[in-house]
């Protein structure tokens, strides 16, 4: 592999007109770490698309000393970003955690089916609102509300009570309505 360096100070690998301090055309290999410093904020490593040269990825600082990282999808734009001081964000696909195949936009599988919780909401006082466990022990808990014209599918739900035992619906506690009720079946 030939070696360049030319009067304006850039050095070629692989290549007789390096456009970079260092400019390298071809494969490379490195045995041990590799540390790129920051010039400051803004981009520190750049891949760009084979073909047009446009950005496929890009990582640096997004302020200083806090990291990002942004893919690029092309003819579209920035599609994922992860960045330690502002808002991430993946407007792309699915995001599966526990799976390789996630089938919706969000799929959450739990490691293992003994029980463990698989997914857990917490307000920022570090408060649990909201537990799903994987194994069907319990569907949810905490505090929560629901609007819209949402439903429930399966053995039944209890409020205050965290089993329905044999009812479709077990209120343990006070209740208010603010509209009429109507029971189709007096039992």
């Amino acid at each position: 592999i030939p070696l360049w360096l030319e009067n304006s100070g850039n050095v070629g690998i692989g290549t007789t007109s390096p456009i970079q301090k260092l400019d390298v055309n071809g494969n490379g290999y490195f045995n041990g770490q590799l540390i790129i410093k920051s010039q400051g904020v803004g981009n520190s490593i750049s891949i760009q698309e084979s073909t047009t040269g446009n950005l496929a990825a890009y990582m640096g600082e997004s302020a200083v000393g806090h990291g990002f990282l942004a893919l690029f999808e092309k003819s579209v734009g920035e599609v994922i970003r992860f960045d330690a001081n502002g808002n991430s964000f993946i407007n792309r696909g699915n995001v599966g955690i526990g799976t390789t195949s996630p089938t919706g936009r969000l799929n959450i599988k739990a490691s293992t089916s003994n029980g463990s919780t698989a997914f857990v909401l917490q307000n920022s006082n570090g408060n649990i609102n909201t537990v799903i466990y994987d194994n069907g022990t319990i569907l949810a808990a905490g505090a929560g509300r629901f609007q819209g014209g949402g439903y429930f599918t399966g053995s039944g739900v209890g409020i205050g009570t965290t089993s329905a035992g044999t009812y479709q619906l077990n209120v343990v506690g006070g209740g208010r309505f603010s509209l009429n009720v109507d029971f189709a079946n007096n039992h």
